[in-house]
């Protein structure tokens, strides 16, 4: 089934917004500086991966999820990682594609 946001493209909408870009980056890496050991990373809403480059490296296993297959098809092309799971959902049927205590930090932005 088709996100409501298909039609829309976000790898342009974030061309001139480096500003807004590397705020989240910033914050993103303030928050991993404070956790010492990570095997599991989810982003819920990850969209086509924008944010994976600043979080990749910390994590054993990544688990990208989005309602957009569109979306989440870009990233896998764009990341070509095998540590990262794409799940295609809704947060709220997310569960239980992603099971309770399999994550050790959410991210969702």
């Amino acid at each position: 089934m088709p996100a409501y946001y298909d039609n829309y493209d976000y790898p342009t909408y974030w061309i001139g917004r480096e500003y807004e870009h590397e705020a989240e980056i910033i914050a993103i890496k303030s928050l991993l500086k404070r956790i010492p050991k990570l095997k599991t990373i989810v982003e819920i809403g990850a969209g086509y991966g924008r944010l994976v480059p600043s979080y990749l490296f910390r994590a054993k296993k990544i688990i990208l999820a989005d309602p957009s297959a569109k979306l989440l098809k870009l990233a896998r092309n764009t990341l070509n990682n095998k540590s990262i799971v794409y799940i295609h959902a809704n947060i709220e049927n997310l569960y239980p594609k992603v099971r309770k205590n399999t994550a050790d930090l959410v991210i969702l932005v």
